[in-house]
């Protein structure tokens, strides 16, 4: 994994950070010490009047960050109020009427995200390997409206103006965990959850934002729940009901609803034909399809039935304008019933493909396929994959600044 180095002359000298470091800008600061000062007659001390600006940091960052990696989730806030962080000038400072002080100063680390609750938590320096968390929060007596999704561990880096998201742990793993280690109380009501429990994969917590349903995250406290009968479940999507796209119902000429949802358009069963040629593609998405099918095919020597069906989808991600080609069959290997998935990520027409993008097919544990353009004359990535019919793929999207997208994942059900 590559890190980056902070320049000699920083406090921080000898702190790493991540490429999704994300830039606050002079009106992210601006709003976020604004916003401090008017709380500021609610916090004594001088210490909680700068987490609190750190608070306000880390909100406008997770919004940025979720604006940037998932523009396609609505993000709520009542500080926020329904504005994008691009437009921070524009989101009025007010205090909150009718709602005690202290839940204002706590509203800040409550973020809604679709139907999920996710909780900011907010550190410039991990210590001790641990991470302090509010007993009110995690408290038995809370019920499930007032339990979050998720824990988000947010880093900033206010001497650089940097903040990210370090991590995540769901509430249902958080239980797991309560049950074999005793969380330590501190004086200030705090638990001291060990950072080792927060997944430090930020594709993850997109991942299970975009397919998972959040009934599946149970929101029960450790006192209330059984040991656990099985072991824990280290996959981000292991045993969760997730939203996937049934490509199965493709061979029905249907799509799905979640298809439906991100635009999917079902193209007409594939006319085989001569290659495709370098120059210009047509603008018509189902000549390049066609000419893309054809060669792949020529080069690997796939057999693929006569009712194999297509679809593909256009839309933006990093400010490039992409189009993304899946074919789906159903075959018999070795006398199972498989299923197979052919991906063709390109450019919309009069646009291309940056050098070094990747396109990756994985499973809930590993990369299966994974491909890159290495050649400006390069049109499109392909990867295929071959399944049982109880198994899903995810397709990942990745850049060399090191931002990534992972779609829902496909999977095959004839209804």
């Amino acid at each position: 994994m590559t890190y980056y180095i902070i320049d000699s002359d920083s406090d921080l000298l000898g702190h790493f950070l991540k490429p999704d470091a994300l830039i606050l800008t002079p009106e992210h600061i601006d709003w976020a010490i604004a916003l401090s000062h008017v709380l500021s007659p609610s916090l004594p001390t001088e210490a909680q009047q700068w987490q609190t600006y750190l608070d306000a940091l880390a909100l406008v960052g997770f919004a940025q960050w979720i604006e940037k990696h998932a523009p396609e989730l609505d993000l709520r806030n009542d500080w926020l109020s329904g504005f994008e962080p691009r437009e921070i000038d524009s989101i009025p400072i007010r205090r909150l009427e009718g709602v005690p002080a202290s839940e204002q100063i706590d509203s800040l680390r409550w973020v809604r995200v679709g139907d999920f609750r996710l909780y900011l938590t907010v550190t410039e320096v991990f210590q001790d390997g641990a991470i302090a968390l509010p007993q009110r929060i995690l408290d038995s007596s809370n019920s499930s409206d007032n339990l979050p999704h998720f824990f988000v561990l947010m880093e900033v880096l206010e001497d650089i103006d940097q903040v990210r998201v370090y991590g995540h742990l769901r509430q249902d793993q958080l239980i797991q965990h309560q049950q074999t280690a005793a969380l330590a109380l501190d004086d200030d009501h705090h638990y001291s959850v060990p950072l080792a429990w927060f997944d430090p994969q930020p594709e993850s917590l997109l991942l299970l934002l975009r397919c998972v349903e959040p009934e599946a995250i149970a929101l029960r406290t450790a006192q209330r729940v059984a040991p656990p009968a099985a072991p824990y479940i280290t996959s981000p999507l292991q045993g969760l009901t997730q939203r996937a796209i049934n490509v199965g119902r493709w061979l029905n000429h249907q799509l799905d609803e979640l298809a439906q949802e991100l635009s999917w358009v079902l193209l007409p069963p594939p006319a085989l034909s001569p290659g495709l040629r370098s120059s210009s593609l047509p603008a018509s998405p189902v000549e390049p399809f066609d000419a893309l099918l054809t060669e792949f095919i020529q080069r690997s020597d796939l057999q693929l039935p006569a009712d194999a069906r297509g679809a593909y989808r256009n839309f933006e991600w990093e400010g490039l304008p992409l189009r993304l080609y899946v074919v789906t069959w159903e075959t018999v290997m070795d006398g199972e019933p498989t299923w197979g998935l052919l991906l063709f990520l390109g450019a919309q027409p009069n646009a291309s493909l940056p050098l070094g993008i990747q396109l990756e097919i994985h499973d809930d544990v590993l990369v299966l396929e994974q491909t890159a353009i290495t050649d400006a004359a390069q049109d499109y990535l392909y990867a295929c994959v071959l399944g049982n019919l109880n198994e899903q793929f995810w397709a990942t999207i990745r850049l060399t600044n090191g931002a990534s997208t992972t779609l829902p994942p496909f999977r095959f059900v004839q209804e």
